[in-house]
């Protein structure tokens, strides 16, 4: 309940809920701090309850990997990853719904590679995947047991995981073919052979996890499949969230560099949140800037051109400070449409730097302006 409640910028639907349910359910003691989100049950204690931020796990690097793949502990994930993991156990359905740059993906995938007895096969659904593209995919994972009964191979237990549910085009009359053979299987655990549509292949042992945003594609899930599902929301991460994430990130990559670029790690960070809350403020899309949309992904590749670097060739702060100022160009004032646009954008990343970082940057204004051909001060065009 309440599950997939968000936090927009017309109204906190999350704290408006948390509200009515401590005024509801006086009986459950909630700490003052938080929302009643920020909360589990405590299993062994009735009527208390335990704190989220008290069961993330630490922070554990896990050799070479690629920044894409991974993942640190935060409440949100650890929250989802908790909910998911019981109502799979249960053989629920759990679908995560949110925006772009949520982490819905990472955190499932994740999710399914810490299963040791379960099987998992993910299936990526486009704007051209029909039903027979969809059941192609899903018969992979499954062998012929006995009859007219299937499941998965070895006899053991298979997640499928059905990744940008709503992406499917949708046809004159509302239909989505995909979802149809999914909403199919839902209602009576078997398909249709597409060779010989006498044969009803019974299907047992698999149960799905699914993810969409709803911002994109349909929109939306045909209500018939949806409501198999479990709904949970996943939001986008907070700033503390961010400087968390990053901060550990970031702080590992540089234990091997001088130590006067280490005590530069904090004030990286928090120049970085402030670039991307400052420039998804001004710049907000539109019909013909629909590209505007600013996310954790962003700041990701953001540090993710910031951890290329290597302690030999990064040895003081002022080089760290103009790595980064270059990367949050290219990543942020490179898709700004005009040269009006780029140019303030440059000005809120120079505003960044000044506040966190003006030590290290006062002697890099007149090399970045050089490198740019005086682009910050260009006359409009």
């Amino acid at each position: 309940m309440g599950g997939a409640l968000s936090a927009e910028r017309q109204a906190n639907w999350r704290k408006k809920f948390s509200q009515a349910w401590t005024d509801t359910f006086k009986q459950v003691k909630f700490p003052g701090a938080g929302l009643v989100f920020d909360y589990a049950v405590a299993l062994d204690r009735p009527n208390e309850v335990v704190a989220w931020a008290d069961r993330v796990p630490a922070y554990a690097p896990v050799g070479e990997v690629p920044f894409h793949s991974m993942v640190v502990p935060t409440v949100d994930n650890a929250r989802l990853t908790a909910l998911t993991d019981l109502l799979v156990r249960k053989d629920h359905p759990v679908m995560l719904v949110g925006g772009a740059g949520t982490g819905k993906t990472t955190l499932l995938r994740e999710y399914l590679r810490a299963q040791e007895d379960r099987r998992a096969a993910t299936l990526n659904l486009n704007f051209y995947t029909d039903a027979a593209a969809l059941q192609r995919q899903l018969e992979q994972a499954i062998d012929k047991r006995s009859g007219k009964t299937y499941g998965p191979v070895g006899g053991a237990r298979l997640v499928y995981f059905v990744d940008d549910m709503n992406m499917p085009f949708v046809e004159e009359y509302g239909t989505q073919t995909p979802i149809a053979l999914l909403r199919q299987y839902m209602d009576y655990k078997s398909w249709f052979d597409r060779a010989d549509p006498t044969l009803k292949k019974s299907i047992q042992d698999v149960s799905f996890l699914a993810a969409m945003n709803h911002k994109a594609g349909s929109f939306s899930v045909n209500p018939r499949l949806q409501r198999h599902f479990v709904t949970l929301g996943a939001q986008p991460p907070s700033e503390e969230d961010l400087r968390l994430v990053f901060g550990q990130v970031l702080r590992h990559h540089l234990a091997p560099f001088p130590p006067a670029v280490q005590r530069l790690c904090d004030n990286v960070v928090e120049a970085s949140v402030l670039m991307l809350a400052a420039v998804a403020q001004k710049h907000l899309p539109s019909a013909v800037r629909f590209h505007y949309v600013f996310t954790m992904r962003d700041l990701g590749a953001v540090f993710q051109g910031v951890l290329n670097a290597s302690e030999h060739h990064v040895t003081t702060p002022p080089k760290l400070c103009k790595l980064w100022m270059h990367e949050c160009s290219r990543v942020f004032c490179d898709r700004l449409v005009t040269p009006q646009e780029a140019a303030r954008c440059q000005d809120l990343l120079y505003d960044c730097a000044k506040r966190f970082l003006d030590e290290e940057t006062s002697e890099l204004a007149a090399d970045q302006a050089a490198v740019e051909g005086g682009g910050r001060d260009a006359p409009a065009e």
